[in-house]
């Protein structure tokens, strides 16, 4: 199902910040301190989640690299592995020491944590080493992609050369896990899961829902169950979709049991009356078109005397 990206909405009654897009981040392994210009390092150095190869960059996007089954994590540097314009990122790289083919389903494991929720990105994903030949291939799947498997053609002169993309999809948090597995077809006695470079690309464009709104932000502490609050409206690219609307749990959606959405109405669904004037609600809609797309926005409510 192809969706659409949160968006970071401004209401009169304060700021609500949802996870923002993702720029293109590109992420160079390290096994030294050379990092390629204009990319993000990341190297056994760095524990911020608790762990080695660990990090949060710039952005807000995090990523925890973990081993998959009887092997450990490891780096190397090659200053013959070539990459023209790019050999600082093609130089030195992460591999999962232990990951024969003799050993099925060893490999590695990417956690992505802060893109967007519900949403499409390509990930590309770089590996090489001059001194493994023979074979060497990965299985990288995850986030709903088909199969993808990187192998060792020539020494890279470019960044088009031993590469693979994912189209993935985040979940609800606006997570995601990648997992490069050993191919049992390759050498049984080398290594044969790495990882040189990656690049998580712009969110991928959908023409799902990509705005709602609630035309009123307030509600009376004395409104009656069943009494209207607002109506919804979604902006949409396909001419005369139709929208269906529910509360969703997460992020925001504290107060989304005092209310109920009927059609295309937020309604009252709780007594309000012991409400402070003054309050804010908080609560979380989905708006679905007809194919099935969809976007979520929070909403501060006041409550009124």
């Amino acid at each position: 199902m192809k969706v659409s990206a949160y968006i970071s909405k401004f209401l009169t009654l304060g700021v609500i910040f949802l996870p923002l897009a993702a720029q293109t981040l590109r992420v160079d392994f390290n096994a030294n301190a050379t990092t390629q210009s204009g990319w993000q390092s990341l190297s056994s150095g760095n524990s911020d989640l608790g762990d080695s190869w660990s990090k949060n960059f710039t952005g807000g996007v995090s990523l925890d690299v973990d081993a998959i089954g009887s092997v450990t994590l490891d780096n190397r540097d090659r200053s013959n592995n070539g990459g023209g314009g790019e050999a600082l990122m093609w130089r030195d790289f992460l591999f999962a020491s232990g990951s024969f083919s003799s050993r099925p389903g060893s490999g590695l494991r990417l956690a992505f944590t802060g893109l967007q929720p519900n949403t499409e990105y390509p990930i590309k994903i770089w590996g090489y080493d001059a001194s493994s030949t023979g074979g060497r291939a990965a299985d990288w799947s995850g986030g709903g992609s088909k199969v993808q498997r990187l192998t060792f053609t020539n020494r890279p002169a470019t960044l088009t050369d031993n590469v693979i993309t994912l189209n993935v999809v985040t979940n609800s948090a606006g997570a995601v896990t990648l997992k490069g597995i050993v191919s049992v077809t390759s050498p049984s006695s080398s290594h044969n899961v790495f990882i040189n470079g990656l690049e998580i690309g712009a969110p991928i464009a959908t023409d799902g829902p990509n705005d709602l709104v609630l035309s009123r932000l307030i509600v009376a502490k004395a409104a009656t169950i069943g009494s209207a609050v607002g109506s919804f409206t979604t902006t949409d690219p396909t001419p005369g979709d139709t929208f269906t609307y529910s509360l969703r749990e997460g992020e925001g959606s504290s107060d989304n049991g005092l209310f109920e959405i009927t059609g295309n109405i937020l309604r009252v669904d709780r007594d309000l009356s012991a409400l402070v004037g003054g309050a804010i609600l908080s609560v979380r809609v989905r708006t679905t078109d007809a194919a099935g797309a969809f976007s979520e926005e929070v909403f501060n409510i006041e409550v009124v005397n």
